[in-house]
């Protein structure tokens, strides 16, 4: 199911807001001073329109960040799923092909033992590759789990904080009515939509993650370098007992 971005949740939660106000200002310079109380009736009315809408979006921010979670929980198990059949399926042809590499005729006591020995090297390099990448793996699930967490903290303690002011600056319209403080609210709707601005762009993650995932990558690169070493090293004395 496709999810609203964080994005366009917030601009709609701060739009919200600005409509009812802008609305209600219109309102008022058409009524004049001489019809408060019909004045007070209408941003009351908007008043819990504004409620309904901004709770609307705030629950639509959190569901949101939910599903959020739930795909990059749902990726992660693909990744190991298909890493540990890779594997399986990499120690089956392995085992294999030794197997044939033993079944040679005329082979010696020393060239049976060197390709034993060549399979434990092998495995035991690949047990410490697979270490190493699942450490990276975990390394860099934790570090993001917790980016993503205080990200999603921020924005909605920015949106809760958006949603105080504008709950009270209605409070305060209704219960004067008068145009002063229909100034008054605008305003402060005003500065509390550049405040959820500001905090939006402010806690921006996607340099973070980028960073995280090239430290991953490093990571597993070193390992996969390290164990082509080290089989090129352990093919290379496997070769030379058989060339004796």
């Amino acid at each position: 199911m496709k999810t609203i971005s964080k994005k366009n949740l917030i601009l709609t939660l701060v739009l919200a807001s600005v409509l009812v106000v802008s609305t209600s200002a219109k309102s008022m310079a058409i009524d004049g001073e001489g019809n408060a109380a019909g004045a007070c009736i209408r941003i009351s009315t908007l008043a819990s329109t504004n409620d309904a809408a901004v709770t609307e979006h705030m629950s639509l921010m959190k569901t949101n960040f939910a599903n959020r979670l739930t795909e990059i929980a749902s990726r992660q198990a693909e990744v190991d799923q298909k890493a540990a059949t890779f594997r399986t399926n990499i120690a089956a042809k392995f085992d294999k092909k030794v197997s044939e590499l033993k079944q040679q005729s005329g082979l010696t006591t020393d060239q049976l033992t060197a390709i034993d020995t060549y399979a434990t090297n092998m495995k035991s390099a690949e047990a410490t590759r697979e270490a190493a990448v699942d450490a990276a793996r975990s390394t860099y699930r934790t570090a993001l789990a917790e980016t993503i967490s205080a990200h999603q903290q921020s924005l909605l303690g920015a949106a809760t904080a958006f949603e105080a002011a504008s709950t009270a600056a209605f409070a305060t319209a209704q219960a004067d009515c008068s145009t002063a403080a229909m100034t008054t609210l605008k305003e402060t709707i005003k500065t509390a939509r550049e405040t959820l601005t500001s905090v939006r762009e402010s806690s921006k993650v996607g340099q973070t993650v980028k960073q995280l995932a090239d430290t991953r990558n490093a990571a597993i690169k070193a390992a996969d370098e390290a164990f082509a070493k080290s089989a090129a090293d352990y093919t290379a004395i496997l070769k030379a007992v058989f060339i004796q």
